[in-house]
């Protein structure tokens, strides 16, 4: 609660008024950034191109039109029912919001450019565990290789 010299709650007489546009682009913020995530999560093995098959998987376009669809609806005119500002968010707002999000998919590329030896190995895993899952992990990179060989 934010108060002003008086006392007295500063932002009280906003409340009449309609939510705050502050909040809704954080919402609208935190829930565009999940959505590019969901892109960049596709890929877990290190793979460079996270938009490979991105088209073949209809089940993850239905998903992603669905809750980019409802989080335009519900910014632009889920008003006091939802808690967002009653007039939606101007164009340069969505902007404030869009262009932190795409940035998500740059944060990933760099991290795959950072070598595995600069992260700590968590947990207190048997010596041989960690030998044979590294071993289990190579084979599916292996097979992965070799299966991307063969379609092309």
């Amino acid at each position: 609660m934010v108060q002003g010299r008086d006392g007295e709650d500063i932002y009280r007489h906003f409340e009449s008024v309609t939510p705050s546009r502050h909040f809704t682009v954080v919402f609208n913020l935190f829930v565009l950034c999940q959505i590019f995530n969901m892109i960049c999560a596709r890929k877990i093995n290190d793979e460079w191109n996270i938009f490979s098959g991105l088209l073949t998987n209809v089940m993850f376009i239905g998903v992603m039109i669905v809750i980019t669809v409802g989080q335009i609806i519900i910014v632009q005119y889920g008003g006091w029912s939802l808690k967002v500002h009653r007039e939606g968010l101007t164009q340069n707002q969505w902007l404030l919001c869009v262009i932190p999000a795409v940035f998500g998919l740059f944060v990933n590329w760099f991290m795959k450019c950072v070598p595995d030896r600069f992260f700590p190995v968590l947990g207190d895993e048997d010596p041989a565990e960690i030998f044979a899952a590294r071993a289990d992990y190579d084979t599916l990179r292996d097979r992965k290789r070799r299966s991307d060989v063969n379609i092309a």
